[in-house]
This record gives C-alpha cells, structure tokens and sequence, in this order.
C-alpha cells in the first residue's frame, strides 16, 4: 500500500500498449464487494482464496501488467507463481516514506482510515516485517522513491 504500484503500473502498461489490470480491483468488481466488504462478510481466509483463483487465472494472460494487493505475494505460493508467469517486480519503500504517503490519503484507504499516526507508523512497520521476506523473492527489487517507467522498462527488457 502506497508503494505506487497503480501509479507505475497504468502509465508502464499504456507505454508499451499493453492491459494494466489491479488485482483488488478486479477482485471487487467480480465480487461486487469492496475489499473491506469481503473481508467483514467472507473473512480473510476467503478473500485469500478468491484471490489465489484470480491471481492463477490472469496468469495465463500474456501482455499484461499486474498490480497485485500487498498480502498476495504471501499465500498459497502466489509469489512463486507470479515469478514463473512474468517478470516481478518489488517496489521496495522505507517505513516512513510509506507512512509521509499513506498519512496524506487516509480517507480513501478503509484498512487505515481509523489509525492515529502512532498506530499507523506501527501498523506500516509490522506489514513491512512480515511481508519482506515474500517481497524479496521477486526479479527485480527497485527503490520506488527513485524509480521511472523509463527505469522499469530499461529492467524489464532485461528478462
């Protein structure tokens, strides 16, 4: 969250012509739920389920450019299934550059809306704990503070 993977993801795919699909989003239109709406009506272990399912079926896809929600990579060994079908990338951000870019838009983020600062920056670096070790397994690690497309389109035609 706020490592600017939509961002990044729209104006990379609209430069090489290709489709940029977010994963979420995508997850709630097929649902007709909001993420918090599933979460609150089907639990976690569900949502992670219907995720998984999405995340194998858009797999399959070629010329697309994915923003995945920031737990994916932790279940069910979608991290190594997002390595055998593309090129990953990890949109690596400190602790506190997340928490100066998620303390400005806590409105529009349901899981953080209610957090003081205090619990944020703890809630931000708890995630971040957790969540590194999946991260790390991606292709390609990039700081985001710094990164361009023109940056991400030099790695990628790497391979």
């Amino acid at each position: 969250m706020g490592s600017g993977k939509s961002t990044l993801g729209h104006e990379f795919a609209r430069r090489i012509k290709c489709r940029f699909v977010d994963l979420d989003q995508e997850l709630e239109r097929k649902h007709q739920l909001s993420i918090p709406m599933i979460f609150e009506q089907y639990g976690e272990e569900q949502f992670r389920k219907w995720e998984t399912d999405l995340l194998l079926h858009i797999s399959e896809e070629d010329n697309l450019i994915v923003a995945t929600g920031g737990g994916l990579p932790c279940f069910h060994n979608n991290m190594e299934v997002l390595n055998k079908s593309g090129i990953t990338i990890y949109l690596k951000l400190s602790a506190e550059i997340i928490f100066t870019r998620l303390s400005k838009r806590r409105e529009s983020r349901p899981l953080i809306s209610n957090f003081d600062d205090d619990e944020l920056k703890e809630f931000i670096a708890d995630t971040l704990e957790k969540r590194e070790k999946f991260y790390l397994l991606a292709r390609h690690i990039v700081d985001a503070e710094l990164i361009s497309v023109q940056g991400l389109l030099s790695l990628t035609s790497l391979r």
